[in-house]
Order: C-alpha cells, then structure tokens, then sequence
C-alpha cells in the first residue's frame, strides 16, 4: 500500500472540513447510516472495507471475500503499515477532491480513531445493536443461513476479544465514540423505524453545525457525569465511573452520589503496591502452576516411551491421574476467584457506599448510571439498596447480572445510554455564541 501523500491535516483540511466517522458491528446499521449521509447530505462516502477488498482482489486474487478473510487482511495491513493505515489511505483520492464533508465508515481499530482525532472537525458515532437481531440482519442481507455460532465466532473476534493491537476491536473503539445510537428495532415492515434512525443522526448533525443548539437530556448529562467520576479512578485496567441521581421533577434530576472503581480509604491502589494489576499476577502464578502440571505429564510419558512398555492403558492412566490432580490443585486453590482478590471498590459500590458514609439517605426510586454494566455482585447491591432504574454504556454485558437486574427492575429499566458521550459533550453543547 502507498503512501496517502502530502498530510491531510496540513495540506488540505479547512477549519470548515467536517469528518464523520462510524463504528460499530457486523450489521448494527453503520451503512445504512453512511449512505443516508452520502445522498441525503451531500457527504463524500469512504468505506474501509474498500480498501481492503482491493487488496484482496489485487493481491490475493480474491473477489468474493468471506467476513473472516476480511478480519485477517485487515489484521495485515495494520500490522505492516501500522494501525491508522487504512484511514491515511482513504485521503489519498480525496487529496485533490477536496469535500468539506466526509464519512468514513467501518472504523475497527483505535490506532484509526486516534488518527482521524488529529482533525477538529471529526466526531465519531457509534451505532450497535443485540448480538441476535444483527444475526437476523445478516442472515436477510447476505441470504446466507450462516449458523450461529459462525457468527458469533466472527462477532468476537470483530469485538476485540483475545486479538492483537493491530486487529479489530469495535467494542474499545464504541467507547471512544462521541455519540451513541442504538439501532435495535426493525424496519423491514415498518419504515418509521428507519426514520427515526436517521432523526438521530440529524439531532447530530445541528449539533455540529450549531453547537449548543440543543439542550443536553437527563440521561446525557448523567453519563457525562459518570465519564468524570470514572476519571478518578487509579485502576490500570480500566476506569469506571457510576453516578446516583433522584427524581425531583419531570425530566429533572439532581445527583446524590458519585463513584468510581478503587481501593478501600487508606489502602494503596495497585500499581504502588505491587507495580502491576494483582489479577495479573494472580494470572501468572496460575500460569506458571500449568506450566509445572504440564511438564510433570510430559516427563511422564516419556519414561514410559523409553521403557516400550504397553502403553495405551499406561498412557490413559497417566494423563488421568495428572489431570484429575490438576482440576483438583486448581478447584481448591482460592486464587482462581481473582475477582474476590480485586483490591477495588466497584464504581457503583463506591456510590453506594457514599451515601452510607455521608449519613445516609434511601436509594429507593433512584437511577444509577454507570459508564459500563454492573458486575453480579454490584447488581445484588443494587436490587437491594432499592435503585430502580439503570442506565449503563456497555456493548456486552455480563449475562449472569442483566438477568438478575431485569428480573428484580424490570428489562424495561436496563437502559442502554444513547447520544451525546463525555469525549464531545462541551464540544457540541457549549454555545459558540457564549
């Protein structure tokens, strides 16, 4: 791949220039979104994925690709050229077009995003949707009975999980997003649905054009306030942050407590005690006891080689015997329960706590907003402390907990925050008349 030429940033962009960028997964509607933009707004369409079906045409010879030889080009060209690869070359024909409005849609990787923030002008929405009606839209789009676990197979990787830095990883890229849409109604017999989809991107697009031009909502102003909370927070893994707020009228809330991921008052936080995460190194101790376990089994069987002994009976001895002392090390080694060894204070028990120690007040009827979904320990507290409604910014919840929560409070108060995220709230909501 070549260079994009001169810098975009330098050579090109006009204060005016605004970029859009989309993310989010396989079929949540990030291209229904770019081609509402490209011919009902005049915006100058890049997808990424054309950049890499080239590749693959050229390069490769293929011109039908399969999702998963999609993910692996990609995954390469990131890896050889670098993760922003991609989006440098999307303004290589754009260079002499110059358009003062551009989308970039398939954005998968946070080198990419990191890129593109270089431009004042860029905003990044991310659009997602349950992992089973995007099943049901691919299955439609593509007319392919894919089986469900080929794509929830594809969906993971696509998500991020056990991938390299130079693969995809939506579901780290959406908490990067400055506005949120959630796509999970249908349109295919209705398409008022699809209407309102793009009645979001258009609340959006005011913004842009006009900031503070609109008021912030409610649930906005909360998760904003989570965001902050979270920046507080020691943890080297990741910070989260929780905000309580009541009722006091209509559409009016006041907040009562903050909270964000970290130890008890009075104990160091993990990275002065230890240098490190310490589930990390709880990881590495049970790694190292596999490691031990592994040898010993291997060792074992070599004897037994050596001695040409009978060894199908022999050998199935062995490797029961070892494994059946390895379940048992590790069943009875408390170490496996790394959660419980945490050394923080989630961020919801944080606010939970708050109250306590401040005096005290009832969190019944209360809505706890937390920057992503509750643990199973932190729902129990919930349902317990009386909240009544959560609004959470979590692409994958634990299932465990959304099931406990939607049976005590309701699926109805599991809210999925929608909108204007922390990284654009004063970009979009302060007044430039101001």
């Amino acid at each position: 791949m070549g260079e994009a030429g001169p810098l975009f940033e330098i050579q090109y962009l006009k204060p005016e220039t605004t970029v859009i960028g989309l993310t989010g997964p396989l079929s949540a509607g990030c291209s229904t979104i770019a081609e509402y933009l490209e011919r009902g707004k005049g915006y100058a369409l890049k997808r990424l994925s054309d950049i890499i079906r080239k590749e693959l045409r050229e390069k490769d010879g293929i011109e039908l690709p399969e999702p998963r030889q999609l993910q692996d080009k990609g995954d390469e060209l990131r890896g050889t050229h670098g993760h922003d690869t991609l989006v440098r070359s999307v303004f290589k024909d754009l260079f002499e077009k110059k358009p003062e409005r551009i989308v970039i849609d398939g954005i998968r990787n946070p080198g990419e995003i990191k890129y593109l923030r270089k431009f004042s002008g860029f905003f990044l929405i991310g659009i997602d949707a349950s992992r089973e009606e995007r099943l049901r839209r691919y299955r439609i789009k593509t007319g392919s009975p894919i089986p469900d676990q080929d794509f929830f197979g594809i969906d993971e990787r696509d998500s991020g999980k056990n991938q390299q830095e130079n693969g995809q990883n939506v579901t780290r890229c959406i908490d990067l997003t400055d506005y949120q849409i959630i796509n999970q109604e249908a349109w295919d017999d209705d398409l008022t649905v699809k209407e309102k989809l793009f009645k979001k991107v258009e609340l959006l697009l005011d913004l842009i054009k006009e900031p503070g031009s609109v008021l912030p909502s409610m649930q906005q102003i909360g998760m904003h306030l989570a965001y902050s909370a979270s920046l507080m927070s020691p943890c080297l893994k990741r910070q989260v942050g929780a905000m309580i707020a009541r009722e006091v009228e209509s559409d009016k809330e006041l907040a009562i407590a903050i909270g964000y991921n970290r130890p008890p008052d009075g104990v160091k936080n993990c990275f002065d005690r230890f240098h490190g995460c310490y589930r990390d190194l709880l990881k590495d101790r049970m790694e190292n006891k596999l490691s031990e376990e592994q040898e010993k089994l291997t060792t074992g069987l070599n004897i037994l080689l050596e001695e040409k002994k009978e060894l199908s009976t022999q050998l199935n001895d062995r490797i029961g015997e070892s494994f059946g002392n390895l379940k048992k090390s590790f069943l009875s080694d408390p170490e496996l329960k790394q959660l419980d060894y945490c050394q923080a204070i989630h961020a919801e028990e944080s606010a939970i706590l708050q109250i306590a120690k401040l005096g005290g007040v009832s969190l019944g009827g209360t809505t706890l907003y937390t920057t992503t979904f509750p643990c199973i320990m932190c729902a129990k507290k919930i349902i317990q402390t009386g909240i009544s409604k959560v609004v959470y910014n979590e692409a994958y919840p634990v299932i465990q907990a959304k099931e406990l929560l939607s049976r005590a409070l309701g699926a109805e108060n599991l809210i999925r925050f929608e909108g204007v995220k922390a990284l654009a709230f004063f970009k979009l909501f302060q007044s430039n008349r101001i």
